[in-house]
C-alpha cells in the first residue's frame, strides 16, 4: 500500500513539474490549449483522489489488524 501511495506522490510531482515548465515558458506563447491544461488539472485531481482512497484503505487495514491483535492479546 505504501508503494501505491509513493507512486501517486511521484505522478503528482511529475504533473507539478510539467506545469512549472509551462508557466516558466509563458503559457500564452505556446500552442498548448486550455483543454490540455484542464485535462492536466483533472489528472492531478484524479491522482490526489486515488491517493486519498489508498490511504483510507490502508487505514482500515491497519485498524482491522489492530483489532485482531488486540483480540488475540486479550485471549492470552
Amino acid at each position: 500500500m505504501d508503494s501505491a501511495v509513493d507512486e501517486f506522490d511521484y505522478y503528482s510531482d511529475v504533473y507539478k513539474e510539467f506545469e512549472n515548465i509551462i508557466n516558466l515558458t509563458n503559457r500564452d506563447m505556446t500552442d498548448i490549449s486550455k483543454e490540455f491544461f484542464n485535462n492536466l488539472n483533472n489528472k492531478v485531481m484524479d491522482n490526489n483522489i486515488n491517493k486519498i482512497k489508498a490511504t483510507v484503505t490502508n487505514y482500515h487495514l491497519l485498524e482491522n489488524e489492530l483489532a485482531d491483535v488486540t483480540a488475540k492479546w486479550e485471549k492470552m
